[in-house]
């Protein structure tokens, strides 16, 4: 991310370089069509010599604004990284939204889902934030909700190497009626989805592969699909 950023401030700022560049190739041009062809008297002798010096100064010039567009370019690239990761790495925003649906059956009404996506468990989310985020959702669910379920991108690494922040999803409160979980793009990339699946399974979290539950005597239904992306790096796992 740091350096897509880096490489989109440089390629901003190169454009700015050009157009100073251009300018001060136009000057250089007119001084040298004054000067080119004349007689070598001493007001000619003196335009060269002004417009050697102009392009020296024009050198000093552009090697000053390379130096500020990669000072500019290195420190914009730290500000939005550093801001980014500050943001990234804060506690989970919790959202309440209220689903209207005409004709829904009376035993469904109120039937509250908590939903978790992109928890992304890996370098940077470990046991630590995962615990916060868990009691984020278990505050949500409250004494009873329909269902715990989480929309893909759960691990960003291998499941082996952060075993114990996965571990962290067993604390989900059991006083929801299911707990559900469908891939995301991102165990399909390292490799690792079926392991991860079993994975979750272990903490009684069903793995919804291509297939529904009903809850509340048929009244909701919650399906679930394999990632749109999976079949470019599993193919026998499309949606």
């Amino acid at each position: 991310g740091f350096v897509w950023v880096l490489i989109l401030a440089l390629s901003s700022l190169d454009v700015l370089s050009w157009l100073a560049s251009c300018m001060y190739s136009n000057r250089y041009r007119l001084i040298g069509k004054e000067v080119s062809g004349a007689p070598a008297t001493a007001a000619t002798v003196a335009a060269a010599v002004k417009g050697n010096d102009n392009q020296a100064a024009a050198r000093r010039f552009n090697q000053g604004v390379m130096r500020a567009r990669a000072a500019i370019g290195v420190f914009w690239a730290v500000l939005v990284a550093v801001v980014g990761s500050m943001v990234a790495l804060e506690d989970p925003i919790v959202n309440s939204v209220d689903v209207i649906i005409p004709h829904l059956p009376k035993d469904a009404e109120g039937f509250r889902i908590v939903h978790l996506s992109d928890l992304h468990i890996g370098v940077s989310v470990g046991r630590s934030r995962m615990r916060r985020t868990i009691r984020l959702a278990n505050e949500v669910c409250g004494d009873a909700c329909g269902a715990f379920v989480l929309t893909g991108d759960v691990v960003d690494a291998d499941p082996d190497a952060v075993g114990l922040a996965i571990n962290v999803l067993e604390e989900l409160s059991d006083n929801a009626e299911a707990k559900l979980y469908v891939t995301g793009n991102h165990e399909h990339i390292h490799g690792e989805v079926e392991k991860v699946v079993d994975r979750l399974a272990e903490l009684g979290i069903h793995h919804l592969e291509n297939d529904k539950v009903r809850l509340r005597d048929g009244g909701i239904v919650i399906a679930g699909v394999y990632d749109i992306n999976a079949p470019r790096m599993t193919p026998h796992l499309a949606p």
